[in-house]
C-alpha cells in the first residue's frame, strides 16, 4: 500500500481519503456491471474474476482519489504484463501477484482460453475504471468551481485589484478547493448529503483564507461563499440526478 500512497501523493489528489472510501460504491457498481456481462457466457470465469476484483480494489482502490496516479499505475502494469519490467511495475504487481496467479491457475483448470491474458486485461480494466471515475469527479469539480467563479465575476470581481484577482483565482483552482468540491459531489452521489455539505463548507473556507483580504474588501463572507458553492454543486448534481440535487440542497438548509 505504501507505493500507492506514494504515487497518490506524487500525482495529487482529487478526492480525500474519507470521500474516496465513501464513494467506492460507485466503482463497485461499475465492476459489477462488467462482471455481469461476462457471466452471461462464462459464469465460472466470472466467479474467478470477482475474486481478483476484490483483491485489486482492496489494494488499489485509493487510486480513485488520483486519476493521474491511476493512469500511471495502468501504464506501469501494462508494460510489466508485456514483459517490460520497471520498478513501479514490479512493486505494483507484487501487491496483487498471488491473486492474479491463483486466478490464472483456476481459469486454466476450468478450460478458459487465453486465461493469463484475460485475467491481466481484467486487472487493467479495473485500474481504468478507477482512473475514469477519478477523472469524472475532477471534471465535475472544475465545473462547480467554474460556476462559482462566474458568480463572483458577475458581482464582486469589479471591486478586486489585479493582485486580489490573482489570489482569488489561485484559491479557486487550488487543490484544497477542487478536492473538497470533488469530494462533495462524490459523497452526494452516494447519498452522503450531510458529509457533502461539510466538504462544500471546507471548500468555501479554503477559498476565503486564500484571498481573505480581497473578500473582506468587497464584504463577501464565508457564508456567502458557502452559498455559492452549494448552488454550484447542486447544479452539477442536477445534470445527473435532480432528486439528489434536491436532497443535497435540503441538507445544506438544515446545516445552515
Amino acid at each position: 500500500m505504501e507505493v500507492v500512497e506514494h504515487l497518490v501523493g506524487r500525482f495529487g489528489v482529487v478526492l480525500d481519503r474519507k470521500a474516496a472510501f465513501r464513494a467506492r460504491d460507485f466503482v463497485v457498481a461499475k465492476v459489477r456491471a462488467r462482471l455481469e456481462k461476462v457471466a452471461v457466457k462464462e459464469p465460472e470465469f466470472t466467479h474467478i474474476l470477482a475474486e481478483v476484483a476484490e483483491h485489486v480494489l482492496s489494494s488499489f482502490g485509493r487510486l480513485m482519489a488520483s486519476p493521474d496516479a491511476a493512469r500511471h499505475v495502468h501504464e506501469a502494469l501494462f508494460y510489466f504484463f508485456e514483459g517490460y519490467e520497471t520498478r513501479d511495475g514490479e512493486l505494483l504487481f507484487k501487491m496483487i501477484e498471488h491473486s492474479v496467479r491463483e486466478a490464472v491457475k483456476k481459469a486454466e483448470e476450468a478450460g478458459v482460453s487465453d486465461a493469463e491474458y484475460r485475467v491481466k486485461q481484467f486487472v487493467l480494466e479495473l485500474i481504468d475504471i478507477l482512473a475514469r471515475t477519478g477523472k469524472r469527479y475532477r471534471r465535475q469539480a472544475l465545473e462547480g468551481v467554474s460556476t462559482v467563479e462566474k458568480a463572483l465575476r458577475a458581482t464582486a470581481f469589479a471591486g478586486f485589484s489585479a493582485a486580489a484577482l490573482y489570489s482569488v483565482n489561485s484559491g479557486l483552482y487550488s487543490e484544497a478547493v477542487v478536492s473538497s468540491v470533488a469530494s462533495a459531489v462524490a459523497l452526494a452521489e452516494v447519498g452522503r448529503f450531510r458529509e457533502a455539505v461539510e466538504y462544500v463548507q471546507r471548500a468555501a473556507k479554503a477559498l476565503y483564507e486564500a484571498a481573505k483580504e480581497a473578500f473582506e474588501h468587497v464584504k463577501i463572507t464565508v457564508q456567502r461563499l458557502v452559498e455559492l458553492f452549494v448552488e454550484a454543486v447542486a447544479r452539477v448534481l442536477a445534470w445527473v440526478d435532480e432528486h439528489k440535487a434536491y436532497l443535497f440542497l435540503m441538507a445544506a438548509v438544515r446545516l445552515e
